[in-house]
C-alpha cells in the first residue's frame, strides 16, 4: 500500500511540480488549490492520520496524527536543496514513529462517546507504527493525561516554560 499525500498549494506551477516529484517518489497524490478544496479532499479521502467524529453530519471531534520526521530533517543539517528534498521524501517512507499532534472535541460533546471514539481511532492507527507519542501537554490537563494513560503512554520528556517581565512601553 502506498502512502497518499495531499498537496495544498495555490500557485498552479508549484503545485504541479510538487505533485510530479511526489508521484515520481512513489506516492499517490491528491491536490487542492486552497483550504476549502483541502477540507473537501480530507473529508472524501478519510486519511489514516486524521480522524473526524461526526454527529448528524456535523464534525464534533478531531484527532490529528503526524509522522515523526524530525530524525530525517536533522540529517539534512539545514541544507535541503532539490537533492536533499528528494532524499527526505525517500527516507520519509521508512518513518515508523507516530505523534498525536492534536485532539479536540466541541464543548457540547465532551461528555459523549466522542473522546472514546477518537482514542479507539488512535489505537487502530498506532498498531502500524513502532512508537506513539504526543506533543506537549500540561500535566494539569486531566482529560489529556487520562487519554494518554489509556493509550499506555508514559511521560518521557519535560519542558520548561520561561517568562520575563518586560518594562512597560509607552507609546508617543
Amino acid at each position: 500500500m502506498t502512502s497518499t499525500v495531499l498537496v495544498v498549494e495555490d500557485v498552479p506551477d508549484e503545485r504541479s511540480f510538487l505533485v510530479s516529484v511526489l508521484e515520481d517518489a512513489g506516492y499517490t497524490v491528491k491536490e487542492a488549490a486552497d483550504g476549502e478544496e483541502a477540507l473537501s479532499a480530507v473529508a472524501a479521502a478519510r486519511p489514516d492520520l486524521i480522524t473526524l467524529v461526526e454527529h448528524d453530519g456535523e464534525p464534533v471531534g478531531a484527532l490529528l496524527c503526524v509522522l515523526d520526521v524530525n530524525p530525517q530533517l536533522r540529517r539534512l543539517r539545514g541544507r535541503a536543496g532539490p537533492i536533499g528534498a528528494l532524499r527526505f521524501l525517500w527516507q520519509r517512507r521508512s518513518v515508523r514513529d507516530l505523534i498525536v499532534y492534536a485532539v479536540g472535541v466541541k464543548r457540547a460533546y465532551r461528555s459523549t462517546q466522542a473522546y472514546r471514539l477518537l482514542l479507539e481511532a488512535a489505537c487502530a492507527t498506532a498498531v502500524r507504527y513502532r512508537t506513539l507519542a504526543t506533543t506537549w501537554m500540561s500535566d494539569d490537563n486531566a482529560p489529556a493525561v487520562r487519554a494518554a494513560e489509556r493509550l499506555g503512554l508514559e511521560p518521557y520528556k519535560e519542558f520548561a516554560v520561561y517568562q520575563k517581565h518586560l518594562p512597560e512601553v509607552r507609546h508617543a
